[in-house]
């Protein structure tokens, strides 16, 4: 395996690191140039490597096909490397950044988010990712430096800059035997398997978005008693703008809420009103607009205990051995509480477009932002509190694109077949429903996040044993 992937590397080269992953069944090599005559090789054809650029080469274990990547390349190495066939692509190195303005409460959230996203893009390990997170957010003073803020709102474009060169310094230090770093990425938190997707499918944008961390509180260096992970699916529409907006400063009010000693479940309330008044002043201040349904779930595992909060139709299935609880109650006008609240606020519930709206607008009663048509829409979340006793499978939660073409029982047999075939999959699990829904006929957004509150490969024992029977989807 060794010698016949270093085969293509630069003669003479240094080499840094080589890992092996058997989850992802990749090889990656990493080697400096030290010469001006180095090229790589591949059957597309070769490419000069300027001097003391970092290659960057991967390996599928199945293919041996690899994927090249020069940092600060030449205009001319960029050139010759397009021109490469079928072996070696760019990778995609976008950020996702919001085109509302950013004031200065918003940029702790937007600082994680961001890391979260580069370092997504780069594979980051997990036991790494979080140390670099927090390294990235507590610099994040120097951003107030300079031109990067004007007017009370800072130049989003500059600021990424700035933090992607801070991440770039704080990994070298680590590369370089950073001894505190590396003591700190031995602090992991054990969290959930997780797997999740989220496709634009037939819609001109994807207008969902979705949020995982293990470790809600050391994410924004904020102290709690115990971990707390949280997992969240933003259904938008009318844009983007809200859906963007919340996945990013959602979970920090959360965070921010628990962290100034409130329960869970105001924690929870708190923070879905706080995102809605804050969005809502937003498109007051730089005329954005839109709006997003919102499930998300607050998982402490050394109390034994789920909350699931949501506004809109988004929804949370658990599974527990088989046996499935939908854990929300939708958000739709079409519910007696929720059409004589609207009714009683001097709203109206028209037919229109196949289905019941609030003011003939909106298919949802609840949501966050859809300012035009407040107080109809409230972004007062419900919440549930779910006991765990260590027999519960896995939590699915997803944007409605997912529950209107597929049905609960034929989701859970997917991911228990998925395990029971092969337990490695359980990365693509998400994937996978995702294009169940689109072979039915799905034309929505689609986004899905898994949650596994067991071990799969327990899970996967569980199946094959009988423990767990398949369900019946007729």
């Amino acid at each position: 395996m060794t010698s016949r992937s270093l085969r293509n590397l630069p003669s003479q080269s240094r080499l840094i690191s080589q890992k092996w992953s058997p989850c992802t069944s990749r090889s990656t090599v990493k080697c400096q140039a030290t010469s001006k005559q180095n090229k790589v090789t591949t059957k597309g054809g070769s490419v000069q490597v300027p001097e003391e650029n970092y290659v960057i080469v991967n390996f599928s274990y199945k293919t041996w096909r690899p994927t090249l990547q020069i940092s600060g390349a030449t205009k001319d190495c960029r050139k010759r490397e397009r021109m490469f066939g079928g072996c070696v692509r760019r990778e995609n190195e976008s950020l996702k950044v919001g085109r509302y303005g950013i004031s200065a409460e918003d940029l702790q959230a937007e600082v994680v988010n961001w890391c979260l996203q580069y370092l997504a893009l780069k594979k980051c390990p997990t036991h790494l990712l979080w140390v670099i997170v927090n390294r990235a957010s507590q610099k994040r003073n120097a951003f107030l430096e300079g031109d990067l803020f004007t007017n009370g709102i800072y130049d989003s474009a500059k600021v990424t800059q700035l933090l992607i060169s801070t991440v770039q310094e704080i990994v070298k230090s680590l590369l370089d035997g950073d001894k505190q770093t590396l003591n700190c990425s031995a602090e992991v938190v054990d969290s959930p398997t997780t797997s999740e997707c989220s496709e634009r499918n037939r819609r001109r944008t994807n207008e969902d978005r979705f949020v995982v961390i293990p470790d809600l509180m050391s994410t924004y260096e904020l102290k709690h008693p115990h971990p707390l992970g949280f997992y969240a699916v933003f259904d938008g529409h009318g844009g983007t703008f809200a859906a963007s907006y919340s996945a990013v400063h959602l979970p920090y009010f959360l965070a921010s809420n628990l962290a100034a000693g409130e329960n869970c479940l105001t924690a929870i309330s708190n923070a879905f009103n706080t995102t809605d008044s804050a969005f809502s002043k937003k498109c007051e201040d730089v005329k954005v607009r839109g709006g997003t349904t919102a499930v998300c779930a607050l998982y402490d595992a050394k109390q034994s205990q789920l909350h699931v909060g949501w506004a809109g139709d988004s929804k949370a299935l658990l599974v527990k051995e088989g046996q499935l609880t939908q854990i929300v109650r939708p958000h739709i006008p079409t519910d007696p509480k929720e059409s004589q609240r609207i009714t009683e606020q001097g709203g109206s519930i028209m037919y229109w477009g196949g289905v019941m709206r609030v003011n003939g607008a909106l298919a949802v009663s609840r949501s966050i932002g859809d300012v035009p048509h407040k107080p109809f829409i409230s972004s007062e979340p419900d919440i549930e509190t779910v006991v765990l006793n260590g027999k519960e499978d896995f939590v699915v939660l997803s944007s409605d694109g997912l529950w209107d073409v597929v049905s609960e029982e034929a989701i859970a047999n997917e991911i228990y077949s998925t395990l029971r075939d092969n337990c490695e999959e359980v990365g693509n699990i998400a994937r996978k429903l995702v294009n169940t829904a689109k072979n039915l006929g799905a034309s929505d957004n689609i986004t899905v996040v898994v949650i596994f509150l067991k071990d799969p490969q327990r899970i996967a024992e569980q199946v094959r044993s009988g423990l767990i029977p398949l369900l019946d989807c007729s």
